[in-house]
């Protein structure tokens, strides 16, 4: 290995490329060598290079070669260390994004159930007679009580409750023709009234 003289430094300063060729052969595979065990082989030799330019750009500030290596050491280190940080956040922005897109995901699969399953009830919904329809809609959408549709539709109060319960079983044996059950429109009527 060539071994580099302080007089080396003073001509590399000048701008002499052979000091400088005489001081990268020198360095260049410790440097190589001292970033592998931080980053990967490709980027620790991408890293030496910048280092190395780093050191020829201020070349006229040294002046012995304990402070070049101090400085090739210190700016590897420091390289490798930006570059770990920088690969720490793209895979945490990835992974944001990997997460985000997951969630997107199943949104726009749960607004497409939700859309179908909400097109199916108002379909069956709106395929009762009137009279099992306002019914229905009263009581699970409006929210009123037996007596309160049995007032405001001037009927009485058993014939609500024998409208609701055609309502529900037509609708249920519908949907069970379909593959569903009760329960499932059940708890989508929730899902309706608050998109309706």
């Amino acid at each position: 290995m060539v071994d580099v003289q302080d007089n080396i430094i003073l001509a590399f300063r000048q701008g002499d490329m052979a000091a400088f060729d005489t001081i990268y052969l020198k360095f260049r595979k410790p440097i190589i060598t001292f970033c592998k065990y931080m980053v990967p082989v490709d980027d620790a030799q991408d890293i030496t290079s910048d280092v190395f330019v780093k050191l020829w750009r201020s070349r006229e500030q040294w002046d012995s070669i304990i402070n070049v290596k101090a400085f090739l050491y210190t700016s590897a280190k420091n390289a490798c260390l930006d570059f770990l940080k920088t690969q720490k956040r793209k895979a945490l922005r990835e992974k944001t994004a990997a997460s985000m897109l997951e969630q997107e995901q199943k949104l726009v699969l749960k607004a497409e159930i939700e859309s179908d399953l909400i097109s199916l009830i108002k379909a069956e919904i709106d395929s009762l007679p009137q009279n099992c329809r306002s019914v229905f809609m009263m009581s699970y959408f409006d929210g009123y009580e037996n007596a309160e549709i049995a007032q405001k539709l001037n009927i009485s109060d058993k014939t609500v409750r024998n409208l609701k319960s055609t309502a529900l079983n037509t609708i249920k044996k519908n949907l069970q023709n379909k593959g569903l059950q009760l329960s499932t429109l059940l708890l989508w009527i929730q899902v309706i009234k608050r998109l309706s």
